[in-house]
């Protein structure tokens, strides 16, 4: 079981907002999608996907909130210190997951602004996680340059939205598989810094599978235009993970 002793109550609550603010704006999405008498969800097959997965995602999501992270949902309102210690904290760092997948995923009626609402508590809840477990020792520095690496790196995951090109069904799948992927690379590097055991997440495997999925992306995507701003968080994690490795290093 992946815990954090230091974690304060404040960190669960921030991403319990998440949870609720993405959870809400999901459903709304999806409920005025369906009300809507011009839609239908076999319009195409991204349509399907699109929709299904969101749907199975918030399922997932309530299926393991309820069953797999009561002790989390009990801590919330409790300031008891041993509640607080039996929270999971691999537990809630997967079901973040699990809904982010829902949140990358573009549907009809999505709000981004409070998506990104949702998003900044999650990113709260991760700078408090790293605060509450410094140890205030050299790794401490590896602790801030692994958070900020980490903040760039989810800003680099694309969100799945409908491409329009001839060649549009390969696009729509290796988006869909780029975002599932780096998702899942996200939620396992939350983890770490949730538990506490984030002195170093600058692993080679996700900048280098981030690196060549976006660039596939931005090859294929390239007559629909450059997504600026992914490929910017892109340059700005790889450079926080070159520093990172320097400074480990030296």
């Amino acid at each position: 079981m992946e815990k954090s002793k230091k974690n304060p109550i404040l960190v669960y609550w921030c991403v319990f907002l998440y949870f609720v603010i993405l959870f809400t704006e999901r459903m709304i999405s999806i409920i005025l999608s369906f009300m809507d008498a011009d839609f239908s969800i076999f319009e195409s097959m991204f349509s399907t996907y699109a929709y299904c997965m969101v749907i199975a995602s918030l399922c997932a999501f309530l299926i393991l909130l309820f069953t797999c992270n009561m002790p989390f949902l009990s801590a919330l309102f409790s300031w008891n210190r041993v509640d607080t210690l039996m929270v999971d904290s691999r537990g809630y760092s997967i079901l973040a997951g699990i809904l982010l997948i829902s949140g990358m995923i573009h549907t009809n009626y999505s709000n981004f602004f409070v998506q990104c609402i949702s998003y900044g508590f999650l990113i709260v809840g991760l700078v408090l996680a790293t605060i509450a477990n410094l140890r205030h020792d050299k790794t401490d520095v590896y602790r801030w340059i692994s958070l900020i690496y980490l903040v760039a790196y989810s800003m680099a995951i694309p969100v799945v939205y409908e491409s329009h090109l001839p060649n549009a069904f390969i696009i729509n799948i290796v988006l869909a598989a780029s975002s599932l992927i780096l998702i899942g690379l996200f939620t396992f590097m939350s983890c770490k810094v949730f538990s506490g055991k984030a002195d170093s997440i600058l692993y080679v495997e996700p900048i280098h599978i981030a690196m060549f999925l976006n660039a596939i992306l931005i090859w294929l995507r390239w007559d629909e235009g450059i997504n600026l701003f992914l490929l910017i968080s892109l340059v700005i994690a790889v450079v926080i993970w070159v520093v990172g490795k320097y400074i480990r290093i030296k």
